[in-house]
């Protein structure tokens, strides 16, 4: 013979209590808590595992004070080389100097470095063009300098058709600065204002 589940005594329902172990949220906890130490075990070890392959593989190296170094490194060319690049542009820098007689938009800066360079498309099929993939920096501190907006007082097209040849005058602000470089990609072309070129 089974025992009652339940008692009625004046009116009131008692059940009876059964054994913790038999309970189903006891068994449903017991699993949840598993589960989730497991997925947190896992989260962790995958954490670890991405962070060491993150700095293994890193473009960054550090130095012996724990400074990360750009290990990005530049191929130098010379002002009026013809320089042809994997995504299909061909760019020549015609003339890198300082203009006094430019006036800069932003008043951060006070002298003007215009580069004059040509840029074709030597694909089969349109270039999207983007002014802001070159770029002037301080080769001594590797600070990138800012492309002024008097660079668009003149239209810059968006893209190029195929074999189209774009001359483009791009003006950058700058503090003093004496030792220049201009980059595209992985090239770069270099200026040191006390000797002009």
């Amino acid at each position: 013979m089974f025992p009652k589940e339940f008692v009625i005594e004046d009116g009131i329902v008692y059940y009876r209590k059964k054994p913790l172990y038999k309970q189903p949220l006891f068994w449903t906890t017991i699993v949840g808590a598993g589960i989730s130490a497991i997925l947190g075990i896992v989260v962790v070890i995958l954490l670890v595992a991405l962070g060491t392959y993150e700095i293994n593989n890193s473009d960054y190296l550090t130095d012996e004070y724990g400074y990360y170094d750009d290990v990005t490194f530049y191929t130098n060319y010379e002002i009026g080389e013809a320089v042809e690049f994997d995504d299909g542009l061909t760019v020549t820098v015609q003339s890198m100097k300082e203009d006094p007689t430019v006036k800069l938009v932003d008043s951060y800066n006070s002298n003007a470095m215009v580069v004059d360079l040509v840029v074709e498309n030597t694909l089969d099929e349109d270039f999207y063009f983007d002014e802001y993939a070159f770029s002037l920096r301080d080769s001594l501190t590797d600070d990138y300098l800012s492309l002024d907006f008097r660079t668009y007082d003149v239209n810059i097209p968006e893209k190029l058709a195929p074999g189209e040849k774009l001359n483009l005058k791009l003006i950058y602000g700058f503090n003093g600065e004496s030792d220049l470089s201009f980059t595209y990609d992985e090239a770069s072309w270099d200026i040191i204002l006390s000797e002009g070129l």
